[in-house]
């Protein structure tokens, strides 16, 4: 039917797009929304859900940072900000409803790897030929991090199942590609989140991976001058940025101490900090966010919303656990462990770049649970047939 082909070719072109271009990611998500609408509309039905504690978590972090913006300093600037809650949480029951068949999830993933593959050769190029100190392809170089924290677990987990020599040898060529491109971002940041991902993987599925990886680490700290030198900067409080960052998580803290259960306001952050939370040694008067996803939620919804926010991470999570333990099928064990590694990287990137707050990401995030509950619904289904 013209809306499924609709749907798949929107869900195709967003993945491709994902690294490349918001705007056609964007246009791939109005594609899939005209073609669901058409589908329901035709269909007669309304969005599907699962009856589990996944809606429950949902639910309970929106109430959350709704909490917030009625106790805000400024609750037309937190309805504002609530439109970067609420969409990317849309886009999710957009995908969960579009996503029907788990070969369209392999297809995702695979213009998920495209587009990361696409970007990463962009941004080598950059680096070499434009010499650009920081390279990030096509975007902004926090954004272009986190959205490779995400999607390279995938491509990790990727290497681990059954391939072909011909396969494995342009996975494997990939997959060094776009590693040497996160080295060139000279992101700090996104090396620790991947460093995460990896001993995340090697934890859970293979544990010579990290010894694979520090090894690598240890050849690039040899080879690449840029890298050692910006490595070598991850401790050292004496560091312009680190200091930056310190002092803004501490005036991030002061506004949590000051309301501790529901925050300053959703998207209030900004609005404060320079006039009442800016400390005297901070140079820049100018923040968007604290650059720390856990003191930006205090901040900003108090323990309230920090609670609902690692409720709903924790289910998750234990979706994805309870996936591990009861699947056979080896590509989607490898699967479920590359999206549980990305999630686990963001969360980590999150601690020096509030990605949630950033539009790509954060859809891009909620996107990836989104595939997550697909995979467990369709599992679900199947053994529920069985048991029929």
């Amino acid at each position: 039917m013209f809306e499924n082909k609709l749907i798949c070719f929107g869900l195709i072109l967003y993945a491709l797009m994902i690294a490349i271009s918001t705007a056609g990611s964007n246009i791939g998500l109005g594609l899939v929304f005209i073609g669901l609408v058409i589908k329901l509309i035709k269909e007669r039905e309304g969005l599907k859900y699962l009856k589990t504690g996944m809606e429950l978590s949902i639910l309970l972090y929106l109430l959350a940072n709704l909490i917030s913006i009625l106790f805000s300093h400024n609750m037309n600037i937190s309805w504002q900000a609530f439109g970067e809650v609420i969409i990317p949480v849309l886009i999710y029951y957009m995908i969960f409803n579009s996503v029907t068949r788990l070969e369209l999830v392999k297809k995702i993933f695979i213009f998920f790897i495209l587009s990361i593959s696409i970007a990463s050769i962009y941004s080598i190029y950059q680096h070499y030929f434009l010499e650009i100190e920081r390279a990030s392809g096509f975007f902004l170089t926090l954004t272009y991090g986190s959205i490779m924290v995400l999607i390279l677990p995938l491509l990790i987990t990727f290497n681990f199942n059954d391939l072909s020599m011909k396969n494995r040898l342009l996975s494997l060529i990939t997959l060094g590609i776009t590693s040497l491109s996160l080295i060139f971002t000279n992101t700090r940041g996104t090396w620790l989140a991947i460093l995460g991902g990896v001993a995340f993987l090697s934890i859970f599925k293979n544990k010579k991976l990290i010894i694979w990886f520090m090894v690598l680490v240890i050849l690039a700290l040899a080879l690449i001058p840029s890298f050692y030198q910006r490595a070598s900067t991850i401790i050292d409080l004496d560091n312009s940025s680190n200091k930056e960052r310190l002092l803004m998580w501490k005036s991030a803290f002061n506004m949590f101490r000051d309301y501790p259960l529901t925050g300053v306001g959703l998207g209030m952050f900004s609005e404060l900090y320079p006039k009442k939370y800016m400390l005297p040694e901070a140079r820049v008067k100018k923040r968007h966010y604290a650059h720390n996803i856990v003191m930006n939620i205090l901040a900003e919804t108090g323990i309230i919303g920090l609670g609902a926010f690692t409720f709903l991470v924790s289910y998750i999570f234990k979706v994805g656990f309870e996936l591990l333990r009861n699947l056979e099928d080896k590509y989607w064990i490898n699967a479920i462990l590359g999206l549980l590694a990305g999630i686990l990287a963001f969360l980590i990137h999150g601690l020096t770049f509030y990605n949630l707050g950033d539009s790509e990401t954060a859809k891009l995030f909620w996107v990836i649970i989104a595939l997550l509950m697909v995979i467990y619904r369709e599992k679900q289904n199947k053994q529920s047939k069985v048991v029929a």
